[in-house]
């Protein structure tokens, strides 16, 4: 057996944490939450939110060789595990609205069965099954009469600030969330919104108040603080968030990405001939995980994914990522999950040490990476090498499908007119491709698309 490692990210909360064994994920809940424990799966809460789905499910072990080592040990949990966990500043607007509607329905849920939801930060919430689920155990605590939400405040930094960003001023601005992974600060957020231009009555009172009220003298701070509020107060306040969060919306527009399909040199030949190719390679990996960079609408994981293999479609246009998360949701297509990032810039590492929130890299290797249509905007655009370019897919992924397009493609020659360099010095030809990309991984099979110069590899990395 090995040995028990505890997951870097959880070290707040007193009342346990989470860590894995044999690369199984576990939940260690401490002493000192015993008792809300009990209450939280004797009162019905925990079976009601696991029944809507809000909440992810788990098991308690029985296994003693878990609890070796550990003082305060009360129960260990196995939660469902999920396949790859992603972060708020990778997500999609309609992502983040729908967790911050998960969050508010279990902190709805939870004064129902005389529970308080003490925790509403956005990382609690994780996309499993194409579905957003809260999934800390030890958020929940006794309700008291006459208190106030005291996760108001990071609700309304951690969800509804970015929102109101996103859909007032720029979709990107989500991105923001990487400088402020414990929640975007009120007193920013309405500075760079305009109530004369932004008017709405909840925002005007969570918003640009809430931001005052923090501003406030030490002593207005602690007078609002001692102020009791009833259950049905708290329940009102929270409903008032859940019309804020609903009434904020994103409306599609046309983007850098968002046409691509349509305005591809890709004839319906060519078309059909990568998506019988891309699929039988896929096959070939048996993968359980496979990331997609620069996906797009997330296209190829509907059309060569045979298997309906769990896909992380990652792509650096938020408006393609919208409408990919907003076809999942129509389709059911449970087996896709769409992400906002660039593997030429990936999400780095962040909070305590660099290593709270993981790095894109080190939540890798997959089974298997598409980069299909990808390599020449990282050699041209990027000014990478190609053995730059191959040692980084060696990191990530077990297997690669690579899509190798050649210097006389004409989308590669527009990319290349548009460099201030007078000569060329990203020209690359595929024998420079095939020897490179030979020293990291071994070539399964090639196989070039149909009515098209640009071809298709299969590579599996070298040990």
């Amino acid at each position: 057996m090995q040995q028990l490692q505890r997951v870097a990210a959880s070290f707040r909360d007193p009342g346990g944490f989470v860590f894995r064994q044999d690369g199984v994920v576990y939940r260690c809940i401490n002493n000192v939450y015993a008792e809300d424990y009990a209450h939280l799966m004797s009162s019905g809460l925990y079976a009601k939110l696991a029944d809507e789905g809000l909440m992810i499910t788990h098991e308690e072990q029985n296994d003693h060789t878990l609890f070796s080592g550990m003082d305060g040990a009360h129960k260990i949990l196995k939660p469902v595990q999920i396949p790859f966990i992603s972060y708020p500043y990778e997500w999609c607007f309609g992502q983040l609205k729908d967790a911050a509607l998960v969050t508010l329905k279990v902190a709805k849920s939870a004064l129902d069965f005389d529970m308080v939801l003490k925790d509403a930060a956005n990382r609690n919430v994780q996309f499993v099954n194409g579905k957003a689920q809260h999934i800390d155990t030890l958020s929940f605590e006794r309700y008291s009469e006459g208190s106030p939400w005291l996760a108001y405040r990071q609700f309304c930094e951690h969800f509804l600030v970015p929102l109101t960003l996103m859909s007032n001023v720029d979709v990107r601005c989500n991105s923001w969330l990487m400088s402020f992974p414990d929640g975007f600060p009120l007193d920013l957020g309405a500075k760079i919104l305009n109530l004369r231009q932004v008017f709405n009555p909840w925002l005007a009172i969570h918003i640009y108040m809430h931001a005052k009220l923090q501003s406030s003298t030490p002593e207005q701070k602690v007078k609002s603080a001692a102020r009791k509020m009833s259950k049905r107060e708290v329940q009102s306040l929270i409903e008032s968030l859940e019309q804020a969060v609903s009434s904020s919306n994103f409306a599609i527009k046309q983007s850098t990405w968002s046409d691509y399909y349509t305005t591809n040199t890709y004839s319906e030949t060519a078309t059909k001939s990568k998506q019988r190719i891309v699929g039988d390679f896929v096959r070939k990996c048996q993968p359980k995980i496979v990331w997609d960079l620069g996906a797009n609408d997330g296209g190829y994981a509907r059309t060569a994914n045979p298997d309906k293999t769990f896909f992380v479609s990652i792509e650096q246009d938020p408006v393609c990522v919208e409408q990919n998360y907003r076809q999942c949701a129509k389709n059911g297509e449970t087996y896709i999950l769409p992400l906002v990032g660039n593997i030429s810039h990936p999400s780095p590492g962040l909070g305590w040490d660099n290593v709270e929130f993981d790095s894109l890299i080190s939540r890798g290797p997959a089974d298997c990476v598409l980069a299909l249509g990808l390599i020449h905007h990282l050699v041209i655009s990027n000014c990478a090498k190609l053995e730059q370019v191959s040692s980084l897919f060696k990191k990530i992924g077990k297997h690669v499908i690579v899509e190798f397009i050649p210097n006389d493609d004409q989308q590669v020659q527009r990319m290349l007119s548009n460099r201030w360099l007078r000569d060329n010095p990203y020209s690359y030809t595929q024998e420079q491709f095939e020897n490179i990309f030979q020293n990291e991984f071994k070539i399964l099979a090639a196989e070039t698309i149909e009515d098209s110069q640009r071809r298709l590899y299969l590579l599996q990395g070298k040990c």
